[in-house]
């Protein structure tokens, strides 16, 4: 089958419904057209998978193409989080990221939090979400079945 057939057999396979899944995509494959990933992202999207544009801040999207790619998340890389100074100077940009996010119906994660000021600072800005150390460390697939009563089969 397709791309498109196989998550969502998975998904079935694992008795989820396809909003409990969120599918990461980074800019260069909503710029790369010719492999046909951003129609099948939009397939999946219409079956009701949430898309999340992850690592947003790092490359060179246009502003077209944040809003052509119909993303339900926006998901700051860490090095935005981390630029978050005690001088506030990069607040503004990532101030109006977030707006941006938001007037596009987005939510925002912002990745790699380790420290109460960033969070203090990113909840003061807008941000909807954050992950990092700060919370807890990444943990695989077994860990997360075992503490959620999940198998992995």
């Amino acid at each position: 089958g397709t791309f498109v057939e196989r998550v969502l057999a998975i998904v079935r396979s694992m008795d989820l419904s396809p909003h409990q899944l969120t599918m990461d995509f980074d800019e260069q494959t909503i710029n790369d057209s010719q492999a046909g990933i951003p129609r099948a992202l939009q397939a999946l999207r219409r079956f009701g998978v949430q898309l999340a544009l992850d690592d947003f801040g790092v490359g060179v999207s246009s502003l077209t193409a944040l809003r052509e790619c119909e993303a339900d998340v926006l998901k700051l890389d860490g090095t935005v989080a981390r630029s978050l100074g005690a001088n506030g100077d990069d607040d503004p940009i990532v101030r109006a990221i977030i707006q941006l996010a938001h007037a596009l119906e987005m939510q925002v994660v912002a990745e790699w939090v380790t420290s109460a000021d960033q969070l203090h600072r990113l909840r003061m800005l807008g941000c909807d979400m954050v992950q990092g150390y700060l919370l807890g460390e990444p943990i695989g697939a077994e860990t997360f079945a075992a503490r959620t009563g999940r198998t992995t089969s």
